[in-house]
């Protein structure tokens, strides 16, 4: 019998959400790789399967678009299906991928130690813009948002991590309708430990209520088939 001891081994989903906080969002495709892989896992874990396809990984995507849309605070991910990105799906064409669909391609990309496509990357300026020549850049809000669902989702309620890691969300305060209000378009910041975050979907979802989110669907911007 061996006397020697197995190296214990950390929650995939820690590691990957920490190493991509630790990045302080300097490279955003690194945050991009860790949360594709977080995403795996959560993905897997929700199945209850050692391994998911593609359908499944951009169905559980699709099910908590509503977080991608209000980090990004520009796109309405529930609604909006894309225009011919070059998305592909175990080798098929997607003509009007989702958001799902989007970020399961970029995954298969990074998986592989491959870059993005520069037609689906990020925007200097953190805004969301898009062509019907194929192209789609997303505000460097997203990729947080992805991590933002690996912390948040209902299914990883069980995890326990600790340090101080922390995640940032940044949004207008919601005011009421037809009134003045000077501190309407004021930019807050808020402040969530990892460790104390954990499945704590329902407890986002009401703090995502209190903003006014702008969330447009762009479906109607492309021509689709």
């Amino acid at each position: 019998m061996s006397r020697h001891k197995t190296l214990p081994q950390k929650d995939p989903i820690v590691t990957n959400v920490e190493a991509a906080c630790e990045t302080s969002g300097t490279d955003m495709y690194m945050v991009l790789q860790h949360a594709c892989i977080a995403l795996n896992a959560t993905a897997e874990k929700f199945y209850k399967k050692d391994t998911t396809n593609g359908v499944e990984y951009a169905n559980f995507i699709n099910r908590y678009s509503w977080i991608l849309s209000a980090t990004s605070q520009s796109v309405d991910f529930e609604k909006t299906k894309f225009g011919d990105l070059g998305v592909k799906i175990g080798g098929k064409l997607i003509k009007n991928p989702t958001v799902g669909d989007i970020v399961y391609f970029i995954r298969t990309k990074v998986a592989h130690g491959k870059k993005v496509p520069e037609t689906l990357g990020f925007s200097e300026d953190n805004s969301f813009s898009f062509g019907k020549n194929g192209t789609l850049h997303m505000p460097q809000s997203f990729a947080w948002g992805l991590i933002f669902i690996c912390v948040f989702a209902e299914i990883n309620d069980n995890i326990k991590s600790d340090g101080n890691v922390k995640l940032i969300y940044v949004g207008p305060l919601k005011h009421k309708p037809y009134s003045f209000n000077p501190i309407a378009n004021t930019i807050t910041k808020f402040e969530f430990l990892v460790k104390d975050s954990w499945g704590k979907e329902k407890e986002l979802k009401k703090f995502y209520s209190q903003f006014d989110i702008a969330k447009i669907d762009f479906s109607q911007f492309w021509t689709t088939t």
